[in-house]
Formats: C-alpha cells, structure tokens, sequence
C-alpha cells in the first residue's frame, strides 16, 4: 500500500508540474499552454489576405443571376471589390480565380451530380495552387523551329508549267483564229476558256472541226501549213502539260516545309494556407454544362495561421477583425449546401477556422445513406487539411505543329495544316501528416436550390487553438496511460505476490503436521463414541434452516433475491 500511495503523489505532481516541464512531442502544446491566450497575444499589421477572407465572410450570399457563368459570376464579385487577379504588392496577397466544369443532361436527374460537383472545385482549387507556385517556383520550356526538308522541287515543276501553260495559250489562240472562219461561237468559247480541263476538250473539237474543213478543201491551203505547226506545237505542250501533272500528284502530301513550337512550365513545392474566399456555381441548359468557380486566396497571413493549426503554436489573433460572428452562428446562417472545397473563417474572438465542405446524396436505403454520410464526413476532412498544406506537383506543356505539303495541284502549290495539343499533369498530396484538431462542426441535409437533391452536407475544421486543445488531450491521456500502466503493474505484481502465497500454502509443512494430528484425533474421539465412551462427544448437526422451498418435498413457485447493499445510487 506504501507504493501505491507514493506512486499517486507522483502523478498528482505530474499533473500539478508547469506546462514547460514536459518534453518531447508535447513541446509544441506546452509552449503553447504557457503562452497567453489568442485574444490578449500582442496585434500584428493587418494582412491584406486575411483581410480579403474576412471581407468575404461578412458579405452577403451571391443571389442567382440569371444566364451567368459561375466565372463570371466570380469576377464581377471581384470587380466590386477592386481586387486584382495575381500578386497584389500593395496588400502581400494572391488572388486566383479557376473554375472547372463537367457536362450532364440534367442535374435534378443525376444521382451522381454532388460527386461530379465536388471533383469539379477539387480541379479548381487545384489548378488555382498551381497557379500559385508556378508564380513562385515556376521553370519554363520553350521552342519554336522551323524545318525546311530540302530543295522546293514542287516550285521547279511550277515554272516549268507555266512555261508549258504559256504555250498551249498562244496554240489555242491560233486555232481559235482558224475556228473563227468556219464556226463564230465555237472559235468564241474556245478564245475565251481558261485554262482549265475544259481547255482541252475544247481544244480537240476545234481540231476535228477544222481536220474536216482542210480536207473537204473549204480552208484555203496557204492557212493550212500554219494550223499544221500549231496542232503540233499543241499537241506536244499538252503532253508535256500532262507529264508534269502526274510528276506533280506524285508529290502529293509531301512536307515542304513545318513550324513547330512548344512550351512548358514545371513547378513543385509544397504550399501552406491557401483558401478559398468566394465560390460560385451555375447551370447553362443548352450547352448542358455546370460549371464550379473558386476564387483563392494566399498570403503571409494565411500561411502563418494554417502553419500554427499544424505546429500547434496560437500565433494570436492580431488581424484586428475580430468583432463579427462566431463560426457556429456564421455556419447557422450559411446555405452550405452551396458550398463545396476548402474555406476560411474569423470567428469574433480573432480564431482563424480552416473548414472543408463535401456533401454526398441522401438515399432511402439505410446502408447507402451511412456510407454517403461517411464519404461526406471524410472529403469535407480531407479538403480542410489540404487548406493547412499540400505538396502541389504541377506540369503542363502546350505543342503546336504547321505543316505545309505539296497539294498534287499544278493549280494550288500547297496545303497547310495546323494542330495544337496540351498535356497536363497537376498533384496535391501529403502521406502520414498527423492532424490533431480536426473536428465536425455541422451536419446537416438540405435541398441543393439549384437542382432540388436532398444533400447530406459536413462540415469540418480545425484551428490553431482546437490543435493546441487536441494536443493538450494527448498529453493528459498520455499521463493518464502512464498511471493507469503503472498502477497496473502494482496490482498485477500484488496478484502474482499472493497467488505465489496460495501456491506456497498448499504445502505449507505446518499446517501438514498440524493437520494430521488434528485427522487422527478426530478418528480416535470417533472411535471413542462407537463403544460408547461418555468422552468421544457427540455429531454437532449441520448448519443452515429448512427452505419453505421445499416443503414437502416439491419446488414451490416463487422467487428469491439476496440482501440490500449500501449504496450512493
């Protein structure tokens, strides 16, 4: 009893010892537990990030506008507010606006939609942090080329058929003059053909025509030599002509000449309180498309707050924004149904809360509505801990290609084709982050006003101070462990002490001698009586009253119970 007693007074000092005194991975709460509490820490300058996610909050819910995108929606939001897109150095803030969208035929009739809907701000959120890195650590890529594969001979064959073309012109002309003699409109169609497949056809009916004219004599002979030499000069331009056209659509498709050009840019690191401000969601029925935008938010303020939600150090409240709403009162007043990702809130006692929003179905089979509930608790968990901190691996790459070929053609020298293509490849993960802090704040199912679903919607944080408490819990259940181990090896030391002591008295050589005397006197005493010595005494009954139970021999109905016992109940 001494050593329990003693152990007791060591743990009741373990409990009273200063919060510095404990070591090791309670540090970090220790120091915290010393520290004065958020609201009385010394004021820091204003944050222009933090400022944008209270300015947020405290604004009125976007109404529905009628025939505008969600982006749109999102940007005449900034308008209004004169904030910028990008790096603000005024302010030390980020600003991104994304958004991604998914096509459906109709939303109320989609069972899948809250799921499609959460996937489309993950991508938004996720391409806005990589806008944000590329911003900081961002390594581009670029090319443009040109490739040139060889001597023009597609132009060679153009000059040599516009020689050729030359040619069969000034032969048509002379025949069309020859024609006029003997036909007025045929010599009139054929001067004033182009050169084109028609030209020929033309060109040998003047010729049988005027074949005909010569040998019935109806053309004078001193014009015959003349159309002679003109035929001939024709015929042989026109298989010239034709030599070149298929030299020409052999060539078809060959590359005279390709521009090709490229860009990438490569940005990996991890980021650390980035948040969603304002998110914005619409329907466009023709184009059957539903579109989620994301306005972000970074800056030194946030990065400082989601890192102290981590380390669980209370970095104090100095944004001087306190005043407002506490975070259940805001969330009370909140359609969350509306929300989806990541967000952020200053409560009024200046506590900065980093929040994760997800809603699944509601379904009328009992099993599938627990997992949907479930699924919901563990993204909305999941997209507040992204906003504490994410490795972010971001790559995309952007190609062009003009390539230029040989048309086949003597009439058109080449084609040119163009094409473009993207690739990319965006990642936010960490692996084993321990998380303490992390709660439920609101569950709650409601009606998407858009699409009439019936939605389970969570709601989750974590803040700096509910890290610091988490952690001061671990520490006490820690302490608590080592008594409870403690106190459990006494017991279970005491237990194998007196099971020993059991053990050791079952052949305990005195209390064998004494109980063989004991035997062999009683045998003699019993002896003694059966002949009848006056000094063997006599059989004592054995203890116990009869049981009205068993009266006359029967088990009687009833019942029985055993004795009260003291009690504080």
């Amino acid at each position: 009893m001494r050593s329990v007693k003693i152990f007791r007074f060591v743990f009741s000092l373990l409990f009273a010892l200063p919060a510095g005194c404990l070591a090791g991975e309670f540090g970090a709460a220790a120091r915290a537990e010393e520290s004065a509490p958020a609201e009385t820490a010394a004021a820091v300058p204003p944050d222009g990030g933090a400022e944008a996610v209270f300015a947020a909050q405290v604004a009125p819910g976007a109404d529905y506008v009628p025939d505008r995108s969600a982006a749109d929606q999102l940007q005449a939001y900034m308008d209004g507010k004169n904030w910028t897109p990008g790096w603000d150095e005024g302010k030390k803030r980020f600003f991104v606006l994304e958004y991604a969208a998914f096509n459906l035929e109709d939303p109320r009739s989609d069972r899948n939609f809250p799921i499609k809907r959460e996937m489309a701000a993950k991508q938004a959120v996720l391409r806005a942090k990589a806008d944000i890195i590329r911003f900081v650590n961002g390594e581009m890529s670029a090319l443009d080329q040109i490739d040139v594969p060889g001597t023009d001979l597609y132009a060679a064959l153009n000059q040599e058929y516009e020689a050729v073309r030359r040619r069969l012109d000034r032969q048509r002309e002379i025949v069309a003059k020859l024609l006029a003699n003997v036909n007025a409109s045929e010599a009139r169609a054929l001067a004033g053909v182009t050169f084109d497949d028609r030209v020929n056809a033309l060109m040998e009916a003047a010729i049988r025509r005027l074949d005909g004219e010569f040998d019935a004599g109806s053309i004078e002979a001193a014009q015959k030599e003349r159309y002679a030499e003109a035929k001939k000069r024709y015929e042989e331009a026109w298989a010239e002509y034709e030599g070149l056209r298929l030299k020409a659509e052999a060539m078809r498709g060959e590359v005279r000449n390709a521009f090709s050009s490229s860009v990438s840019v490569q940005a990996k690191m991890p980021l650390t309180g980035a948040v969603v401000v304002q998110q914005a969601e619409s329907w466009d029925g023709v184009a059957e498309q539903y579109q989620v935008a994301v306005l972000l938010c970074w800056s030194a303020e946030l990065e400082r707050a989601a890192r102290a939600a981590l380390s669980g150090e209370i970095p104090g409240a100095g944004e001087g924004q306190a005043g407002g709403q506490s975070l259940n009162d805001w969330l009370a007043g909140q359609d969350i149904s509306l929300m989806v990702g990541p967000r952020q809130f200053l409560d009024d006692r200046g506590r900065r809360h980093f929040l994760g929003v997800a809603a699944r179905p509601a379904s009328p089979d009992a099993a599938t509505d627990r997992n949907n509930r479930t699924i919901a608790d563990l993204f909305a968990g999941q997209m507040a801990a992204f906003s504490l901190f994410a490795d972010i691996d971001a790559f995309v790459e952007a190609r062009q290609l003009a390539e230029t070929r040989n048309s086949g053609d003597l009439e058109k020298a080449s084609d040119t084709a163009v094409a473009e293509t993207l690739s990319e490849r965006l990642t936010q993960k960490f692996e084993k982050m321990r998380i303490q802090g992390l709660a439920p704040l609101r569950r709650r199912t409601l009606r998407h006003p858009l699409t009439g679903q019936n939605l389970h919607v969570s709601v989750y944080g974590i803040s700096p101070a509910s890290a610091v408490t988490a952690m001061r819990l671990e520490r006490r259940a820690a302490l608590s462990a080592i008594a409870f181990n403690r106190e459990q090896a006494f017991r279970n030391a005491r237990t194998r002490a007196v099971n020993d002591a059991v053990a050791d008295s079952r052949n305990d050589p005195a209390a064998r001698r004494a109980g063989a005397l004991a035997g062999r006197a009683e045998i003699e005493a019993a002896r003694r009586r059966a002949a009848g010595d006056p000094a063997g005494g006599t059989a004592a009954p054995l203890a116990g009253a009869a049981s009205p139970a068993t009266a006359g021999g029967k088990t009687a109905s009833g019942s029985v119970m055993g004795g009260d016992v003291q009690d504080d109940f």
